[in-house]
Order: C-alpha cells, then structure tokens, then sequence
C-alpha cells in the first residue's frame, strides 16, 4: 500500500484497546486503518452498547473504534451500571497510590533482588458533602532505613479511623501489600498480627476490599482523548476536557499537602483539549531556596512517572548529595504522588456530576 501523508493521522490498527499481539492477524490480511475493522464487527444495533449494564472488552473496543472513526459522536461514554457501583460505596473514599522500588541490587540487609520495597503513599479522601481533603503523603526519608514495616504502619494510622471504601488505580498496591505481609510474617514485629489484619482487609477477598479504578474505568467509562488508554495518565486529561465542572473546579488554584497554588485545568490553545496535569508539574528543585539547576539531583527535569519516583528514591540512599539536593527531590517526589491521588478524586468527582445530571 502506497501511504499519502494524511494516512498516517487516520486511526490506524495499532490504536485500538488491548489489541497487543494481535495486529499481525490485520497486517496479513492488509488492514490497516480502523475504518477497516467495522465491517463484520459492527452491532445491528450499536446504539445499544449505551445501554449495557457494563461493557466486555469487544464492546469496549467496538465503542472506540466507532468514536474514533466518525461513526459515533466524538464524545465519552458512560455504562449505567457504573452508577450501580458508585451506590455501594461507603463514604469517606479514600483515594490511595503507592511508590515502590525493585532494585537487581537490594538496599538493605536479608532482601533479594527485585523484592518490592515501598517508600511511599498518599492518600485524598473524599467526604459526602463533596469536601476533598489530602490526607496523608508520606516517604521513608531516612537513607539507609528500609521503610517496608513502617509505610504500613502509616498506611495503617491513615486508613483505621473510618469503614470507608478505599480505591487504588490497577493491581499494584494489592501485589505490594501481599508482599508486605510475607515481609512481616518474616520478620515478626511486635504489632505483626495487627498489620496482617490490616493488610487482608484491603486485598482481595478482605472486607474493605479496594475498589480498582482502573476496572471501573475499563468496564464503564470511555472518552475518545483517552484513545487506546486506560493509564490515569490519559485519563486524567480526558475527563478535564470533557467535564465543565472540572474545568471550573481546577481552573482555580489548587493546594495540599506539598502542591501549592497549582492550576491543573488549563486547555491547550490550539486543540482546545486540557494539558495534562502531569505536564505541569514544578521542576525539580522548584522553591528550594539555594537550588542550582546546574548542578542536578537526579537526571530528570521533573518526577511525573512512577519510574522515575523510584529512581529518585533510590538516588537519596546514596550519600553524595547535600540537603538542598535531598530536600529537592522529596519536594518533588512528595507533589508527584499527591498528583496520582489527586487525579483519582478528579474521576470520581466528574462520575460523580454524571451522576448527579
């Protein structure tokens, strides 16, 4: 196939949703674009996936392709039955997300290589009036010190003062939390038995179990900025640009914990769509008095990726920095994931404003 310049803006196969490994299928057939996936797939009647209590992921896919083709009207789309689940939730929610290191070469004593280190959580929680609160950031600061027992202990003194439903963004704060408790098992501190019961009522199959945003959002919610996505990372813009409540909330100064004064609803001025959040995070270093940008604590200009928090943390376990270099990255560390929970109260406060319209 002879491609003309515009053909490489169309949709193309290697955008559709959870289709990893399967282009090759099309590409011997030579297809290329989605426009070319709709016949054989399309519903008698597509309207009707609207209507679906929660979609499978044919229907996901399916919706996507039709908005991002010019089938369907370019606009998100949301399962009923998501408002079913909102219903079940006990307030406050808490919003959690964690940051962990899996280093080849361990930092501490009796670990193996690539076991799960977590250094840090933050935690929003939301009221019933709509009153958003950061609650919790916390980091091990101490270089040296393995922070597994005592990030539980906090998560701990963070979650234990209410029965409400406590949301985490995809699997990983689960797989850290099992890990935690093999941890503590091992090393059997005094209040071991209290963290063990903390830790299983939070996982799966425990009474408080954590509500996985991410399945919410692969089961019922889909805008055509998030494209192939599902990461809160396209998430997160797509529900700005498509919520005028959002829009209003975030395009007034924004303060917690450790970010201060920040506008996180601004549109991009030539596709009208919001720039993401993670965009305008400070820079390293940024209102650290005696910061010199020319000599660097860590590599990247800001922390805005979860790789990135743990190769910042991994650097403050070595001795040659000095406390305006340390102070800049806990900084910038203590905004990122203040961000990530941040970002999950965004998501439900727009579901909560469909719900509500």
């Amino acid at each position: 196939m002879q491609w003309r310049e515009k053909d490489f803006s169309r949709p193309h196969i290697f955008d559709v949703w959870n289709e990893q490994g399967m282009q090759k299928k099309y590409l011997d057939k030579e297809v290329y674009f989605m426009e070319e996936l709709i016949p054989g797939m399309l519903p008698a009647n597509p309207e009707l996936l609207y209507v679906q209590p929660e979609w499978d992921n044919d229907q996901r896919k399916t919706i996507q392709i039709m908005k991002q083709t010019g089938h369907h009207e370019a606009t998100e789309a949301l399962a009923p039955g998501l408002f079913h689940e909102m219903d079940s939730w006990t307030y406050p929610l808490h919003f959690i997300d964690f940051e962990a290191v899996l280093a080849a070469i361990p930092f501490h004593k009796g670990l193996y290589p690539y076991d799960y280190v977590p250094f840090q959580f933050s935690c929003h929680t939301m009221y019933e009036d709509g009153r958003v609160e950061h609650r919790a950031d916390w980091i091990e600061e101490t270089p040296g010190k393995l922070p597994s027992i005592m990030f539980v202990r906090k998560l701990k003194e963070c979650l234990e003062g209410d029965e409400g439903t406590v949301f985490r963004y995809h699997n990983f704060e689960n797989t850290v939390l099992n890990k935690m408790k093999d941890l503590i098992r091992e090393r059997e501190p005094e209040d071991a038995e209290e963290l063990i019961a903390f830790i299983e009522s939070l996982v799966k199959g425990g009474e408080r179990e954590m509500v996985d945003q991410y399945e919410m959002i692969k089961k019922y919610y889909y805008s055509p900025v998030m494209k192939n996505s599902i990461s809160i990372k396209k998430v997160l813009p797509a529900v700005l640009s498509e919520s005028p409540k959002l829009q209003e909330i975030y395009s007034q100064p924004y303060s917690g914990l450790y970010l201060k004064n920040k506008v996180f609803y601004q549109p991009n001025p030539e596709t009208g769509q919001a720039i993401n959040p993670y965009e305008l995070l400070n820079k390293v270093g940024y209102g650290i008095p005696d910061y010199d940008d020319s000599d660097k604590a860590i590599g990247e200009d800001s922390i805005s990726e979860g790789g990135a928090a743990m190769m910042a943390w991994s650097r403050l376990q070595f001795n040659d920095l000095d406390k305006t270099q340390r102070d800049a990255i806990l900084q910038s560390l203590y905004e990122y994931c203040e961000l990530d929970t941040l970002a999950m109260v965004m998501i439900h406060q727009h579901w909560n404003f469909l719900k509500k319209n």
